[in-house]
């Protein structure tokens, strides 16, 4: 029989699985909260907690892509500019992705030595835990890039 897998046991290094806050347009923490369509919990086949970590994922604006489908098909998302300098209001994991990637960015611009895991471990370390939500939530909490970066 096969044991259950934990977070111990994921390949070294691996990908960092990020969910969504929805931080209610606030520089407040307090008020964040893992938004509806973050997916949680334990994955079906092999058991692992996701997300690693939360970060903001709710009405971020990004650069956006004026001949594609979602700037045609949803013009009440566009947020500013137009042609090549064009933005629109997005929310999901994907965004938050960006902001995650963003910090890794940072992270590695101050020690480019540093390897998969231990930017991984560094995510989780100093990130702020959200009892309200739990590890099978926003698993180790919503992600503080400052501290990721003067952790390492």
């Amino acid at each position: 029989m096969r044991r259950p897998a934990t977070a111990a046991r994921t390949p070294r290094g691996g990908a960092c699985t990020v969910g969504a806050l929805n931080t209610k347009g606030t520089a407040a923490r307090s008020d964040d909260e893992l938004a509806t369509y973050s997916s949680k919990g334990p994955t079906w086949i092999d058991g692992i907690i996701k997300p690693d970590v939360a970060a903001p994922g709710n009405g971020i604006v990004s650069a956006a892509a004026p001949g594609g489908s979602l700037w045609a098909d949803y013009p009440s998302l566009r947020a500013a500019g137009a042609g090549e300098d064009a933005y629109m209001r997005l929310s999901g994991t994907s965004m938050s992705a960006g902001v995650v990637s963003g910090a890794v960015a940072l992270m590695l611009e101050a020690n480019p030595r540093l390897r998969p895991a231990q930017v991984k471990l560094a995510l989780q370390h100093t990130a702020s835990f959200m009892p309200e939500v739990g590890l099978v939530g926003a698993g180790a909490g919503s992600l503080n890039g400052i501290a990721s970066v003067r952790d390492i």
